[in-house]
């Protein structure tokens, strides 16, 4: 493998952040892509803006309390599918089903336009083989504690 795939956690302070770490038990609240060819810049959903490139300092991420990147292994052409996938999305509108989904039921966490932070970059992952959503258990959502869990994992992963 001579590609990566680099992933941001980020604890966030605000109320939304800590509604999520809360209801997942997780530090985490969000996931989000490094685009390494111009970094500083990410590609995530967030509430304002949706699917979108942001700067690392970017005014959403003043309550950021805490970050991890890891590296994520893979091909070359593992690393176009995501991005590609990714820049398919770009402008899509943030999820909000995903959060009242947390206290409120089942959905299709692939079956809209419209993403929220971990299911975006899980739905990457899998077009770019990286993941594969297990056949034997449903699954309607996938958090960021999902994404902390299950990227870190991966065999080589670093951070």
């Amino acid at each position: 493998m001579n590609s990566q795939i680099q992933i941001r956690f980020i604890q966030g302070t605000a109320w939304d952040s800590r509604a999520i770490e809360f209801q997942t038990r997780a530090w985490c609240s969000h996931v989000e892509a490094i685009i390494p060819a111009l970094c500083p810049l990410t590609m995530g959903a967030l509430v304002k803006g949706g699917v979108r490139m942001r700067r690392v300092n970017d005014e959403c991420y003043q309550g950021v309390a805490r970050w991890e990147i890891w590296h994520i292994p893979c091909e070359p052409y593992q690393s176009n599918n995501f991005w590609e996938f990714l820049d398919d999305q770009f402008g899509k509108p943030y999820d909000w089903r995903a959060i009242a989904s947390f206290a409120f039921g089942q959905r299709n966490w692939l079956s809209h336009d419209a993403w929220f932070c971990s299911e975006l970059q899980f739905a990457a992952m899998r077009e770019a083989g990286l993941y594969t959503p297990p056949a034997q258990l449903p699954c309607d959502r996938l958090t960021p504690r999902d994404a902390y869990l299950i990227f870190t994992g991966l065999p080589g992963a670093w951070k």
